[in-house]
């Protein structure tokens, strides 16, 4: 008569342990936020059909428990764009750079271009907002390279740490193609962003400015120059502030 009592003692401990350790695995958190998406800009408001518009996403540490090692995917998603990112993952100190090019049905409207990466990673979103394909790319594209090449020989001569130089492979991207009077343009190289970026008048109002960002380290730039005047033939000197991020 006492067998039957005891085994119901042990599967009522046993039902008992179980609820206990289910309730305590739902009290602790799966999978807690350690890492979060940073972003910017938040939207660049002239993207040109055609051409990359660029969007820039790091990690920062929302816990002391996040593994500087881990390597984080990144999915992008954005319809009326075609997206490219790289790196295609990110690690703790990284800067990715996501190039969004504009389809040409896009053109007049705004594009939401959403970030994500682990589920436990809130995702964020960015704005483009598609504007009409450049009428003079090519004219744009060689008078910002003129621009760039001022300052080369000054970089080279000042600051040699920097490794650019007359040889340095730069790629064009314009930027802020609508805009009138002030022109910008966009070089990169592999290692380094430059910003370029010019005032269409005479002297002494015709003055240039760049800045430099290194490529998949720095959010924004560190460092910046200015020619006082382009056509009395200035030269460069470094600027005593760094400006903000061009998109």
């Amino acid at each position: 008569m006492n067998r039957p009592h005891r085994l119901s003692r042990f599967a009522l401990l046993a039902l008992i342990a179980l609820g206990i350790s289910t309730a305590w695995s739902c009290m602790r958190p799966v999978d807690p936020q350690t890492a979060q998406l940073e972003i910017a800009p938040a939207e660049i408001r002239d993207a040109a059909v055609g051409e990359a518009g660029i969007l820039l996403v790091w990690l920062t540490a929302a816990s002391m428990a996040v593994d500087p090692n881990r390597s984080y995917p990144v999915i992008v998603a954005c319809d009326g764009a075609q997206p490219r990112m790289v790196p295609a993952t990110l690690t703790l100190g990284e800067v990715a750079e996501i190039h969004l090019v504009p389809d040409s049905s896009s053109a007049g409207d705004t594009i939401d271009v959403t970030i994500a990466s682990h589920a436990s990673i809130s995702p964020v979103v960015a704005q483009l907002h598609v504007t009409e394909p450049i009428a003079l790319r090519e004219e744009l594209v060689r008078d910002a390279s003129h621009v760039r090449d001022r300052f080369i020989p000054w970089i080279e001569e000042e600051h040699p740490e920097l490794g650019i130089s007359d040889t340095t492979v730069w790629t064009a991207v314009p930027v802020r193609t609508h805009r009138l009077v002030v022109m910008h343009c966009l070089f990169l190289s592999e290692n380094w962003e430059m910003a370029v970026w010019w005032h269409v008048t005479t002297p002494p109002h015709d003055w240039a400015r760049m800045y430099l960002r290194r490529r998949f380290h720095e959010p924004s730039p560190s460092w910046a120059a200015e020619i006082h005047s382009l056509l009395e033939d200035a030269a460069p000197a470094a600027l005593h502030f760094t400006p903000e991020l061009i998109r």
